[in-house]
């Protein structure tokens, strides 16, 4: 018995030595406010809860030791110790994204209020395989049925590297234009569109093609995407490819009414002008939307 009291004499320094006590709080990113999350020393069950204010105490069984953190709402996190006694543990929004423009096909009906009365619009949005960008085409026209005729088309690749935070999308853009046997020409348009939380900027490369003398000019082009919030909900969007023989202008404001949209465009080049109003309706043809985790 004796011999039993002796080994535990020499256990109990052994084993309070091994042991580590931490202290610490658990933040969530964007309001830096206190999160009752779970902590877990990572391949046991020794673990505990912080407050309401983050709080938390845990003694584990070596100051190397990995903790799991983990909260409902926030990605989890693996935070190894590395002999520190306090920590400040940040934990990121969790997000689902779900994109409603997948597998939708739309008609819409417009009208120019300047030089092109009478148009139509065709939308067209799917994923061609598995993981893959959705595609997203259009095509429009307008005309007075006699000298002026405007086709405006672009397709893209959308939703290219996302985050919770940030989305991006290719566009290619092409338009031919007839205007009162004064301007005969072609553009083409790629941008880059950068989507960030708050607003979208739109860097790219725009050309101007004139049927008369066959000539190409360049030029960059710029922009800028914006959604208002409660109660307009307006969907804004302009850009401008800027060339010292031309400026070529294209602005957009629509609203969402379920799968019906309004929408008003401006379009100017040269010395043609013309604002456009229109409504578009568009089907889905597929029941499942991906949501895509982040």
């Amino acid at each position: 018995m004796k011999k039993i009291y002796t080994i535990l004499l020499f256990l109990f320094p052994i084993l309070g030595f091994c042991q580590f006590k931490i202290k610490g709080f658990v933040l969530s990113k964007t309001d830096n406010l206190g999160l009752p999350a779970q902590i877990i020393e990572k391949g046991t069950t020794n673990g505990t809860i912080s407050n309401n204010y983050g709080e938390f105490e845990l003694t584990v069984t070596d100051e190397n030791a990995i903790l799991t953190v983990s909260e409902v709402g926030f990605q989890p996190k693996e935070v190894k110790i590395n002999g520190q006694s306090n920590l400040s543990i940040i934990l990121k929004e969790s997000c689902n994204i779900d994109w409603f423009d997948y597998h939708n096909i739309g008609f819409g009906l417009l009208s120019g209020l300047i030089n092109t009365p009478l148009g139509g619009q065709l939308n067209l949005s799917f994923v061609p395989l598995k993981k893959l960008p959705l595609i997203k085409t259009f095509f429009s026209y307008q005309s007075d049925l006699k000298r002026n005729n405007y086709l405006n088309g672009s397709i893209g690749l959308y939703h290219l590297f996302v985050t919770c935070d940030f989305d991006a999308d290719i566009n290619f853009n092409y338009k031919k234009l007839e205007y009162e046997q004064k301007l005969d020409l072609s553009t083409f348009n790629f941008s880059t569109d950068l989507n960030l939380k708050k607003i979208g900027l739109i860097v790219g490369l725009g050309s101007l093609r004139n049927q008369i003398d066959h000539k190409i000019k360049y030029g960059p082009t710029l922009g800028f995407k914006k959604n208002t919030s409660i109660p307009l909900r307006l969907n804004i969007e302009a850009k401008s490819t800027l060339n010292k023989h031309f400026i070529e202008t294209n602005i957009e404001v629509s609203r969402q009414f379920n799968s019906l949209t309004t929408f008003l465009r401006f379009y100017s080049i040269k010395s043609f002008n013309e604002l456009s109003l229109g409504v578009n309706k568009d089907f889905s043809y597929h029941r499942k939307k991906p949501i895509i985790n982040r």
